[in-house]
């Protein structure tokens, strides 16, 4: 058995289509680039009746930036660094901030203390 919830999705889309264009798309498949903006409208529909999310590049990553607050302390963050860690990433500098903190963690994490210490 399948344990994957957007397995053959479009399949169990149909019976929510509301417009023959709709079921067209999910049955036969997009044959334009409206097609494929109908499909794609219609999956993202799909994934919220489900609560189902898809990670998206530069998305907010709880795990690491938690662990660098709680190791490095709040009161011992600069404002940069407080931002960078409560913010998702929406530049290539924060990008650049973001791997900085990164590296910074693993060091962190090597010798057991904060920097600051």
């Amino acid at each position: 058995m399948n344990n994957n919830p957007m397995a053959n999705w479009e399949i169990k889309m149909i019976p929510y289509a509301t417009t023959d264009l709709e079921r067209k798309v999910l049955s036969e498949g997009p044959e334009s680039f409206a097609g494929s903006l109908c499909l794609g409208m219609l999956k993202a529909k799909y994934m919220k009746m489900h609560g189902i999310t898809e990670p998206k590049p530069g998305s907010y990553n709880i795990d690491w930036k938690m662990e660098y607050i709680q190791l490095k302390g709040w009161e011992n963050m600069s404002d940069g660094e407080k931002y960078l860690c409560t913010h998702p990433i929406s530049s290539s500098v924060e990008g650049m901030g973001n791997r900085k903190l990164m590296e910074e963690l693993k060091v962190m994490k090597e010798t057991k203390q904060t920097p600051n210490d």
